[in-house]
């Protein structure tokens, strides 16, 4: 059995450290990682170490109030939630890779990224103190991993506007952009002319009362094809007509149309209305006409398709 996991940070009195993540010194992309390796291991099972232990920053799950203890407040939940929804969404893509051992299909091209809120040589004023670094050198960067079934777009990372742009060269291809600095952190991805903006998180800080080695995470997804183009014209016509029975009748009619036209007539009655004369049709399936009668005369059912003034 093979395990797998995106991140180990605790921050509490009885544990206060930063365990290495990559292979190597410094390398943020952890999740990536260890899924390859456990397929290439060829190991029968994967254990995803874990679910939702927001004490050790090792979940996935979506952050569930209830089940975050008060004391892991601190590096889970403020700052807006340190949010792991991008471990969660490539676990799909590196789970069917496992069992299949063939790397799947890219149906919809995605743009996953990660980073941590402060430098890692930042100093804080934290009652627990600052953490034991056994990861000695973790990179202070914004970390891009992308999956695409077609290359020639570019990602553009922006922290404290200072832009970075990464051409998407590759079907798997892992970036790490490093700070230079503090400020909003944006993602965003161009490719078939258009901008694909992904959820914007916490800002990188530049001070600060709590250490937190833990990462905020999102995605974003843009399409494998360029999308189609297509016309909707919109118009509103007003038709009048006048008859002797009925006074003046308003026709208006509404179109869209793409490839099809759909026409829709809504018809209103302006003006009084005019009753209709003896002999003169009053009523029945489709009449459009006046369902009065001039006095003395009523209006005689005959049909279900055609009523008189008699």
């Amino acid at each position: 059995m093979a395990g797998v996991a995106p991140w180990f940070y605790a921050h509490i009195a009885q544990k206060n450290w930063f365990w290495p993540s990559g292979p190597d010194d410094g390398a943020e992309n952890i999740w990536t990682i260890r899924w390859k390796q456990a397929i290439a291991s060829g190991a029968n099972f994967a254990q995803i170490v874990t679910w939702n232990d927001y004490s050790e920053s090792s979940y996935i799950a979506p952050i569930a109030s209830q089940e975050v203890g008060t004391d892991f407040n601190s590096y889970v939940k403020n700052d807006g939630g340190m949010d792991h929804v991008a471990f969660l969404k490539m676990t799909a893509y590196f789970a069917q890779w496992f069992k299949t051992g063939v790397a799947p299909t890219i149906e919809t091209n995605s743009v996953y990224y990660w980073y941590r809120l402060h430098g890692r040589n930042q100093n804080r004023t934290d009652p627990i103190g600052a953490p034991t670094m056994y990861w000695t050198n973790p990179s202070d960067c914004v970390s891009v991993q992308t999956f695409s079934n077609t290359t020639g777009g570019v990602v553009s990372v922006s922290i404290g506007g200072r832009v970075t742009i990464i051409p998407i060269n590759t079907t798997d291809q892992y970036t790490c952009v490093p700070f230079n600095g503090v400020g909003a952190v944006k993602v965003s991805v161009q490719n078939f002319g258009r901008t694909y903006t992904g959820t914007f998180g916490p800002d990188i800080q530049a001070s600060g009362s709590t250490y937190n080695f833990n990462v905020w995470s999102g995605a974003l997804t843009y399409p494998t094809t360029a999308p189609t183009t297509s016309t909707t014209k919109s118009t509103s016509s007003t038709y009048k007509s006048t008859t002797s029975a009925t006074g003046t009748k308003t026709f208006t009619a509404t179109r869209s149309a793409t490839r099809t036209e759909v026409v829709t007539f809504v018809e209103t009655y302006t003006g009084p209305e005019v009753c209709s004369a003896r002999w003169d049709q009053c009523g029945g399936i489709g009449f459009r006409g006046a369902k009065c009668c001039k006095a003395p005369y009523s209006c005689r059912y005959s049909n279900d398709w055609y009523s008189q003034c008699l």
